[in-house]
């Protein structure tokens, strides 16, 4: 359980497949919330809408791509479609660099380089290449250790796929290491523009939040 205070009064978080609202209070100094992180895994009951946004092309994703449609066909062989695209994305980027500008998954093929964010760009692209409904999620993870210090949240862009009929956490920056109580989402990423506001908002609540386990 934690413990997130934020300056903004108006903050809040929407549950979510790693994480339940326990309380929060709100005041002119903030607002303090109490969230459980865990695998609350929901069940994948998708509208005809949102199965076509979840599997659509955007300005980031080409799922149409001949390429991405190569690798989805091997992905979709496997018992576990969605941990072997984890861990191909994973495998493929070989330079894991920082602070990189939001680059498509076609940039990523060709590049081999990016951050978590271009390891979420290509993971949901080769999901929805292979038919499986994906969204990519921005938020805060918990690192062992990070820039000399330990145990510390890190910015970090993931995402969220259907597998046996529920939605799963999906993170290619860390195969096959699913912790969802590591996770607190902030807000999904549509992949259309590189700053959407809702991602534009959610950026801005993590500069003046403080997080402590309750």
């Amino acid at each position: 359980v934690w413990m997130i205070s934020s300056s903004l009064p108006s903050f809040a978080l929407a549950d979510g497949i790693t994480q339940k609202n326990l309380s929060r209070s709100e005041s002119a100094a903030g607002a303090k919330l109490r969230l459980r992180t865990a695998d609350f895994s929901s069940p994948a009951a998708l509208s005809a809408s949102d199965r076509e946004t979840y599997l659509a092309s955007t300005r980031f994703v080409h799922p149409q791509n001949e390429q991405i449609r190569g690798i989805a066909k091997r992905i979709s062989r496997e018992k576990d479609p969605v941990l072997a695209a984890e861990e191909f994305v994973s495998d493929f980027i070989v330079n894991k660099e920082l602070g990189m500008p939001l680059a498509t998954d076609l940039q990523v093929l060709s590049l081999r380089a990016g951050d978590c964010k271009e390891h979420a760009v290509l993971l949901v692209s080769i999901l929805r290449s292979a038919g499986i409904p994906s969204r990519a999620v921005a938020g805060m993870v918990l690192l062992p250790s990070f820039a000399g210090r330990t145990n510390v949240f890190g910015v970090h862009t993931w995402a969220a796929a259907p597998a046996e009929g529920e939605w799963l956490l999906a993170d290619a920056t860390f195969a096959g290491q699913r912790r969802p109580n590591r996770y607190i989402a902030l807000a999904n990423h549509s992949l259309k523009t590189a700053s959407p506001l809702d991602y534009m908002d959610a950026v801005s609540r993590i500069q003046n939040l403080a997080v402590t386990r309750d």
